[in-house]
C-alpha cells in the first residue's frame, strides 16, 4: 500500500468567508455556513506493509507516487451553525497501480493499493470569528485492498499475496486560524484517531486571502498510520509515514 499516499489529492472542503472574516478553511464565518475548496498534496510515503507474515518495505517520493497514482480524490464537506458548533465529513480515495517499491540483489516487490478514508466529526469554535480555534470530535473509518508481488533470484520466485481490511478508529482534534494581518492567517490542525489503528495528522501553514469569497491555504502535512491486525495469512499491517506540501483553492459562498 505503498506511498499511496504521496498522492496529489483533489479535494473539497465546505466553509465560508466574507472579506474580514476567518478563512473557509477553519469553518464558517459568521456570514456564511459553507465553503468549498480544491486542494493537492504532494507527499511521499515511508514504512512497512505488511500482508499475512509478509512485510514489504516502502521508501516512495512523490513523483514515485504520482507516477503509479491511477485515481486520487479528497471532499471534505462542512457546515457550522450561528451558535459556534458545526459537523463535517471527510472523504479520500486513493488508488495506485503496480510500483517496485523496493529492491535488492535477491528480488524486488511491488503493490497495488486501493484505499478509502472517510471522516465524520461535530467541532466547536472557542474563539472568535477573525481567530477561531475548533476542538472537534468524530470518527474516521479506514477501507484498504492490497496486492503485493515479490519476486525472489535465489531460489526463483514469485509469490503474490493479496487482501483487505477495514476499521473505524475515533478521531480527536483542534484547528486554529490565527490573524496575521488583513488577509494572511496562520493556519495549524492537529489530530490523532485511536482503537484498531493509531493515526496522527498534522498540519501547518498559511491562508492568504486574495478576494472576498476565494483563498488559498498552503503549508506542509505529515501523517502517520500504525496498523496490524489478525493472526497467519489474515494478518494486515501498515506501519507508514506520509508528508509533503500541500497547496489549496477555497471558495465561500
Amino acid at each position: 500500500m505503498k506511498k499511496y499516499l504521496s498522492l496529489i489529492a483533489v479535494g473539497m472542503l465546505l466553509s465560508t468567508t466574507a472579506e474580514a472574516q476567518s478563512p473557509g478553511f477553519m469553518g464558517a464565518d459568521q456570514d456564511n455556513n459553507w465553503s468549498l475548496s480544491i486542494y493537492m498534496w504532494g507527499a511521499g510515503m515511508k514504512g512497512t506493509v505488511g500482508l499475512g507474515p509478509l512485510d514489504v518495505p516502502v521508501d516512495a517520493s512523490f513523483s514515485d507516487i504520482l507516477d503509479n497514482l491511477e485515481m486520487a480524490v479528497f471532499g471534505h464537506i462542512e457546515y457550522n451553525a450561528d451558535n459556534n458548533f458545526g459537523v463535517f465529513t471527510d472523504m479520500m480515495y486513493i488508488g495506485l497501480g503496480s510500483n517496485v517499491i523496493t529492491e535488492s540483489g535477491n528480488g524486488s516487490a511491488s503493490v497495488d493499493m486501493d484505499m478509502l478514508v472517510v471522516e465524520g466529526a461535530v467541532s466547536y469554535n472557542l474563539g472568535s470569528w477573525e481567530a477561531p480555534f475548533n476542538l472537534f470530535a468524530g470518527l474516521r473509518y479506514w477501507d484498504v485492498e492490497m496486492s503485493t508481488v515479490i519476486r525472489t533470484v535465489v531460489p526463483e520466485t514469485e509469490i503474490r499475496p493479496s487482501g483487505g481490511t477495514d476499521w473505524t478508529d475515533f478521531m480527536v482534534g483542534g484547528r486554529w486560524a490565527p490573524r496575521l494581518g488583513e488577509k494572511w492567517w496562520g493556519l495549524l490542525r492537529a489530530d490523532i484517531a485511536f482503537g484498531e489503528s493509531d493515526t496522527y495528522n498534522l498540519i501547518g501553514g498559511f491562508i492568504w486571502r486574495f478576494a472576498n469569497s476565494a483563498s488559498m491555504p498552503f503549508g506542509y502535512r505529515y501523517m502517520a498510520l500504525d496498523y496490524d491486525k489478525g493472526t497467519d495469512l489474515e494478518r494486515r499491517a501498515l506501519d507508514i509515514d506520509m508528508s509533503g506540501p500541500f497547496l489549496a483553492i477555497e471558495f465561500s459562498f
